[in-house]
């Protein structure tokens, strides 16, 4: 999202990018740890983003 959504409305990307690394996940999940740092496929994600883009 920094590279892309939100960047137009960044500064400093780069410090955003540090900030995010440096911060502790917040209300991770414990029974789930396999829904963790996993990627969506870019067909999904294009799936995801035509269904969904009124919101």
């Amino acid at each position: 999202m920094i590279d892309g959504l939100l960047a137009p409305g960044l500064r400093h990307t780069t410090a955003a990018r540090h900030d995010l690394r440096d911060t502790a996940p917040v209300n991770v999940s414990r029974t789930a740890p396999e829904l963790r740092n996993t990627a969506i496929r870019p067909e999904l994600a294009a799936r995801v983003r035509a269904r969904e883009w009124p919101l």
